[in-house]
């Protein structure tokens, strides 16, 4: 059984984000995302409630919640350690460098063209996208 992780933060979570998590998702048997506690434009709770809406046609993830500062650690914690993953993702590239220092199995994860997270950030401080995705995701 082939695990990955996939460590970033999503304020919000935006479709760039979801396509790129899908592509992971059927390419591995099982994935771990870790989404850092960082409120930006919403709870972090929220972003990883419509990340779960968003991955839903998928059973192979579990997602959490973490306020691990990844450009810093000395290691994984234990409890990550033993999900064995075979990669981990990332998309800063902070955390890239500080966990490729360690010696860790770490690649970035794939940006889709023509989303930005600036964008989205933007959309939802103005109240743009709120009513959008309310359609979709039950808060």
């Amino acid at each position: 059984m082939t695990n990955a992780m996939i460590i970033l933060e999503c304020q919000p979570p935006h479709v760039g984000h979801i396509l790129a998590i899908q592509a992971v998702l059927e390419e591995y048997d099982f994935v771990y995302i870790y989404i850092i506690d960082k409120e930006y434009v919403m709870k972090t709770n929220r972003a990883v409630s419509i990340l779960q809406q968003a991955l839903r046609p998928y059973e192979n993830f579990r997602t959490y919640k973490t306020d691990m500062d990844f450009t810093s650690v000395g290691g994984l914690p234990e409890s990550m350690v033993e999900q064995s993953p075979e990669v981990i993702l990332v998309a800063d590239k902070h955390i890239f460098t500080h966990l490729n220092s360690l010696g860790m199995p770490v690649n970035f994860l794939g940006h889709v063209k023509g989303y930005s997270d600036l964008f989205s950030r933007v959309a939802f401080r103005q109240g743009l996208a709120k009513d959008y995705l309310a359609q979709y995701v039950k808060y």
